[in-house]
């Protein structure tokens, strides 16, 4: 079973002043609170003792994520996870009805057999990203999951099992975005990467590791 392990998220935020009509954003090396957030109620990849820690915000319906997961997530595995410079934790964000269904699926599918979790999510992204959500679809996808319970994924779908822990999720990317909460979001250590290519998400890891 895996251990408890906390990932130190720098919390981010985006304050807009009326009076003063200004936007701050929070710079690296900025003095703010450090916030843990506990790994094991999230899916999770890669070692628990790696240095780099690397948080995710995902939408399962949301086409950006989409490309995200199955063009630029690959490449980091490969090159960071997988090698195990760097671990990864998802945070699901659900922002539609239909997300929080799919949401539901992918936590389910987590905490019954925690070891498909990513290839169900990448099943999850290529499917939707070609089709036009659909329960009877998501159930489908459930089947392939090698020792899934499906009348347990199908019940935890369809009473929304996970739905407080969906909440607490929001307020979790409200705390490090502010109001400006959006999907994809990569965090770094706790600094929020300023792109989504593969590029500039290993220059902030390497900039960051070279800190260290």
């Amino acid at each position: 079973m895996r251990r408890w392990k906390k990932v130190f998220v720098l919390a981010t935020f985006l304050v807009f002043c009326a009076s003063l009509g200004a936007t701050f954003l929070v710079r690296r090396g900025a003095p703010l609170p450090l916030v843990a957030v506990e790994t094991q109620q999230f899916p999770f990849l890669g070692s628990e003792d790696a240095l780099l820690k690397l948080v995710i915000f995902e939408d399962f319906l949301c086409p950006s994520c989409a490309r995200f997961g199955l063009g630029t997530f690959p490449q980091i595995r490969s090159a960071y996870i997988d090698s195990g410079r760097a671990s990864c934790a998802v945070i699901p964000i659900a922002l539609t009805e239909s997300s929080k269904k799919v949401a539901n699926g992918v936590l389910s599918v987590f905490h019954r057999v925690p070891d498909s979790c990513f290839s169900f999510i990448e099943a999850v992204f290529i499917h939707f990203s070609h089709h036009k959500f659909s329960e009877a679809d998501l159930f489908h996808l459930g089947t392939k999951v090698e020792g899934l319970d499906q009348d347990a994924f199908v019940q935890d779908i369809q009473i929304g099992r996970y739905d407080a822990s969906l909440k607490e999720n929001w307020k979790v990317a409200k705390r490090d975005m502010g109001s400006n909460v959006r999907v994809p979001a990569v965090f770094i250590n706790g600094e929020m990467s300023p792109g989504l290519s593969f590029e500039v998400i290993s220059a902030e890891i390497e900039a960051i590791a070279e800190d260290r």
